[in-house]
């Protein structure tokens, strides 16, 4: 009978710290779950795989239009323009090294029989605002063609970096 005795307690511990342990496992596994899918940022949705090579840095050619018709380069400025397109949805937009605007971006196909046309909607973060639109296609591998949303407005020429 004291081997029994003696054998209760010592298996009423082993229980105990196998559950500590298992916990302890459960744990570290729901941490390590939400490390490496509670971080991901979702990538924006696009209408097409053609659309993806919207992505990354793009430095501005020139911009013509307006009233009286005007047409507008680095040299001509003396500015240094970038935009660049996060696969998160975010715009970038850099005046001599400076970051001017941020917001977020959606793009959607247009519905034309001339070029490849997509339609960018660009939205303030974090706010109800009104948005703002351009259409825009791609001219060869690394030109980015994009026309401001009106009869009298700009468009501009990028190249991509």
């Amino acid at each position: 009978m004291p081997a029994k005795s003696c054998m209760q307690p010592l298996a009423l511990i082993l229980k105990n710290e196998m559950t500590r342990i298992n916990m302890k496992n459960k744990i570290y596994f729901i941490l390590f779950f939400c490390l490496i899918f509670g971080c991901h940022k979702d990538s924006i949705q696009l209408p097409d795989n053609e659309s993806e090579r919207l992505f990354g840095e793009w430095t501005w050619l020139s911009s013509s239009g307006g009233l009286a018709p005007k047409t507008f380069t680095p040299s001509s400025t003396g500015d240094k323009k970038k935009i660049v397109f996060t696969d998160q949805g975010i715009y970038k937009f850099y005046k001599n090294g400076i970051r001017r605007e941020r917001m977020k971006y959606s793009v959607t196909k247009a519905d034309t029989a001339y070029h490849n046309w997509y339609i960018l909607t660009y939205s303030e973060e974090n706010k109800n605002s009104l948005s703002t639109q351009q259409q825009f296609y791609f001219g060869g591998s690394d030109t980015l063609y994009l026309y401001d949303y009106c009869e009298d407005c700009y468009s501009h020429i990028y190249i991509k970096e």
